[in-house]
């Protein structure tokens, strides 16, 4: 049995908490798409935990999202 990918999300909260996803790494993309909103929230919580997000061999710190209240 064929399982359909896992990318129904809610871009609204996404985009809340991990900020717009054009600043994302891309393995979060990868983690969306591949497992859903829930596995993505699940692996930032561990990347920004750590402070660091890998991209390959290379690792950048993450910068935190502000929301500014209007």
């Amino acid at each position: 049995m064929d399982h359909p990918r896992a990318t129904t999300a809610d871009w609204y909260s996404l985009t809340q908490i991990l900020g717009h996803s054009s600043n994302w790494p891309e393995h979060w993309h990868t983690i969306l798409a591949q497992h859903g909103q829930a596995a993505l929230l699940q692996q930032a919580s561990r990347d920004l935990a750590t402070g660091v997000r890998s991209s390959g061999d290379e690792h950048t710190p993450i910068q935190p999202t502000r929301h500014v209240s209007a």
